[in-house]
C-alpha cells in the first residue's frame, strides 16, 4: 500500500515530507525526458509567441481526505508521518474540507498576506466568480473544461477552454495519530475526521482553440466557484481558496448546504519549465533548485494545513518560504534553542541508550512509549545496532573565556 517506502525501527514504512519533496523534483526530471511533458518542451508549447503560450505545467497540492474504496471511511496508517500511497492502493481522494477549516486557511492566508514585512510580496485576487462547465467533444480524449465569468454581458462572452492531460498524481496520508493541541487549548484533541491528507498533482493544460461555447445542455457536469488566491512572489506559490457547488443546469441555483470547501497550493509552472529548458545549467544544479523549489511547496502547504486543522491564528515571523510567507502558531520552537528536560533523559537512559538523545530521536519517540506499554519487550542490549562504546558522545560545550572561546568535548559517560 505505501509506494517506495523507508522501513523504521518499529517495523512501519514512512516517506518523510523531505523524502517526497525529493522525488517529486527527480520525477518532474524524468517526465522532462519522455513523455507528454518531454514532448511540450521539444515542441515549444510553453513558449508565448503572441499572448498567452499554449500549454501551461500545473503542479499543486490539494488537501483532503484519502478514503477507502469498500467502506468510504479514512484510510490512515500506523504511522504519524506522512506516507506516499501506491497507486494500486484501493482509496479514494476526496479534495473537500469543513466550512470551520476553510475558514482558518482563509484567515491565516489574510493575516499573512497584510503583514506589514512581507506585504510586499503578496498579490491577492478575492470573489473570483467563475461558471465551469465540462464537455466531451469528438476530437479529443479528455473532457475540455471551459470557465465563463458569472454576471458576464451579453456583449463581453469571453471564455476559456482548457483539457488537461495528467501526468502524475500522488496521494499522501498524513497518518492516523491524533495529534494534541498546544497546551491551554479548550479542545483536547484533533479528531479522525478533522485529519487532513493531500494530493499532489502534475497535469499538462492546454487551451483548446474553439470560437464559440458548444451547446450548453450538452455539458456533463456544471459547477459554480467562488475563489480566493494569493501569490507569494518570492516563494512561486499561489494559493487557491474556492467554494464549489455543483448544479444540475445552467438555470439551477446552488443549494449553499452541498457547497464544496477546498484550498490548494499551485507551484508556478513557468519556474519548473525555465529549470527544464535551461540547457546551460548542470544537471546537479538543476535538480538542486527542483528540490528546492518542491520543497517550499510541500512545506508550504503542511505549515497551512497544521494551521487548518489547529484553527490557530498566525502570531510570528517565521516562515516556509523565503520573507514570511509562511507563519504559524503551532507550538513548534527553533530545535537549536531545545533541550530535554532531565526527566525526559533519565527516561530515554533506562529503556534506549546510555547515549544522551538528539532532540526528536526516533527511538525515543517510538521505543519508549512501546517499552513502557509493556508492548514489546526490552531486550538486554541496546536498540542500536552498533554497540554503545562504537557510539561518540555524548559531546558537551566548554567555554574557554575569551582567548579560546567555546569549544565542543566529548565527555565521560554516565
Amino acid at each position: 500500500m505505501v509506494l517506495e517506502s523507508t522501513k523504521t525501527i518499529a517495523g512501519s514504512s514512512a516517506i518523510g515530507c523531505d523524502v517526497i519533496a525529493s522525488r517529486l523534483a527527480e520525477r518532474l526530471d524524468s517526465l522532462a525526458l519522455d513523455g507528454p511533458l518531454a514532448d511540450a518542451l521539444k515542441n515549444g508549447e510553453f513558449n508565448a509567441i503572441s499572448g498567452l503560450a499554449p500549454c501551461d505545467l500545473e503542479i499543486e497540492v490539494r488537501l483532503g481526505c484519502i478514503k477507502n474504496t469498500r467502506d468510504g471511511q479514512r484510510f490512515s496508517l500506523p504511522i504519524a508521518t506522512d506516507a506516499l500511497l501506491s497507486e494500486r492502493a484501493h482509496v479514494r481522494f476526496n479534495p473537500n474540507i469543513t466550512d470551520t477549516q476553510f475558514q482558518a486557511a482563509f484567515g491565516a492566508l489574510k493575516q499573512a498576506a497584510e503583514d506589514s514585512d512581507s506585504k510586499s510580496n503578496w498579490q491577492t485576487s478575492l470573489g473570483i466568480l467563475t461558471f465551469d462547465r465540462f464537455f466531451k467533444l469528438p476530437e479529443y480524449e479528455e473532457s475540455i473544461r471551459i470557465s465563463v465569468p458569472q454576471n458576464q454581458t451579453e456583449r463581453c462572452k469571453s471564455f476559456k477552454a482548457i483539457r488537461k492531460v495528467k501526468l502524475l498524481t500522488w496521494n499522501v496520508s498524513t497518518g492516523s495519530a491524533l495529534r494534541e493541541r498546544p497546551i491551554g487549548d479548550e479542545a483536547d484533541e484533533v479528531t479522525e475526521q478533522d485529519q487532513l491528507d493531500y494530493r499532489i498533482a502534475v497535469n499538462l493544460e492546454y487551451r483548446v482553440p474553439l470560437r464559440e461555447l458548444p451547446n450548453t445542455n450538452a455539458a456533463t457536469l456544471r459547477r459554480k466557484k467562488s475563489r480566493n488566491s494569493y501569490v507569494h512572489s518570492k516563494g512561486h506559490i499561489r494559493f487557491d481558496l474556492t467554494q464549489v457547488q455543483t448544479v444540475e443546469s445552467d438555470s439551477s441555483v446552488g443549494d449553499s448546504d452541498k457547497c464544496n470547501y477546498e484550498v490548494e497550493a499551485e507551484l508556478m509552472g513557468d519556474v519548473v519549465v525555465n529549470l527544464l529548458k535551461n540547457e546551460t545549467m548542470s544537471h546537479s544544479e538543476r535538480m538542486k533548485m527542483l528540490k528546492y523549489h518542491c520543497t517550499t511547496l510541500i512545506n508550504a502547504m503542511n505549515h497551512l494545513r497544521d494551521v487548518v486543522m489547529r484553527g490557530d491564528a498566525y502570531s510570528d515571523t517565521a516562515g516556509a518560504v523565503p520573507s514570511g510567507m509562511m507563519t504559524t502558531k503551532l507550538g513548534l520552537c527553533d530545535l537549536r534553542m531545545v533541550q530535554h528536560s532531565d526527566e525526559a533523559i533519565a527516561k530515554y537512559r533506562k529503556v534506549v541508550s546510555p547515549q544522551l538523545p538528539l532532540v526528536g530521536d526516533y527511538l525515543f519517540r517510538a521505543i519508549t512509549p512501546a517499552l513502557e506499554r509493556k508492548a514489546i519487550k526490552r531486550q538486554k542490549c541496546s536498540p542500536y545496532r552498533e554497540h554503545v562504546e562504537a557510539i561518540a558522545g555524548p559531546f558537551v560545550v566548554e567555554d574557554g573565556g575569551a582567548e579560546r572561546g567555546k569549544y565542543v568535548v566529548l565527555s565521560k559517560r554516565t
